[in-house]
């Protein structure tokens, strides 16, 4: 009897284990299930975000190179001609054009002409985006400068060692300059031309001597040369033979 009933109760220990391990096998097999819903849920999601994204990119790059809009805005705000009139150059060595930054050297017997404008050098430089025009002279086999800058305008005419012009604002900076100013000449270290046609004069000189070293002359520390008009000076003194007479003006 006591056998009996010990055979009974192992069997129903034995039904136990096994429903619970069914019961553990089926909780693992839904969470399984869940995991793999949610893990592609977040793929999903992510991919979306993705082509989003793509497709966003790509609206926004047909949008910008969309001829029609260019051409619209285009119309809306005129572009600025780069220049009033045509700018012609040539040298007799060579010429060079950078495409990229919008730049022309020129070598040798260079020159460049602009409206009223006309310059000449053995080294002239061009920038059309800045519409800045840079000239200078070059050493030759004896090591002295030639070609130095001829800068002329209407009746106007700048000897000079460097220049640099802008051809938009009509102001330039010449170094060592010297030009003609009533019945004499001007000569100054470094001079500031305005568009007006003012000259300002920095560590000047005015003299009648036509020399490119005058043999005498009036310094100027500071004056405004007014074309065809008067030279406005601050202290000035008389120089004999680059010597200076103790005698301000």
């Amino acid at each position: 009897m006591i056998s009996i009933r010990n055979k009974y109760k192992n069997a129903y220990h034995s039904s136990r284990l096994v429903i619970k391990q069914s019961l553990f096998i089926i909780f693992l097999f839904f969470v399984c299930q869940v995991v793999f819903a949610q893990h592609e849920i977040t793929i999903t999601a992510k991919d979306s975000v993705t082509h989003a994204d793509s497709l966003a990119q790509s609206a926004v790059i047909i949008n910008v190179s969309d001829s029609t809009l260019t051409d619209s805005a285009a119309a809306r705000k005129p572009k600025k001609p780069i220049l009033e009139a045509e700018v012609t150059y040539a040298s007799e060595d060579s010429l060079i054009f950078n495409v990229q930054d919008q730049r022309v050297f020129l070598f040798d017997k260079a020159n460049v002409n602009y409206t009223d404008i006309g310059l000449t050098g053995n080294y002239i430089e061009f920038d059309y985006n800045s519409k800045i025009v840079m000239a200078a002279g070059s050493i030759d086999s004896s090591g002295q400068l030639a070609g130095k800058p001829i800068f002329t305008q209407g009746s106007d005419k700048y000897d000079a060692d460097t220049l640099r012009y802008n051809f938009d604002t009509r102001k330039g900076i010449i170094k060592n300059i010297i030009t003609e100013q009533g019945e004499g000449f001007l000569h100054s270290g470094r001079t500031k031309r305005l568009a007006d046609g003012e000259i300002h004069v920095s560590k000047g000189k005015y003299t009648v001597c036509d020399l490119e070293h005058p043999h005498f002359y009036i310094a100027l520390t500071k004056a405004i040369a007014i074309p065809n008009d008067k030279i406005i000076s601050g202290p000035a003194y008389l120089v004999f033979e680059d010597i200076p007479v103790p005698l301000g003006l």
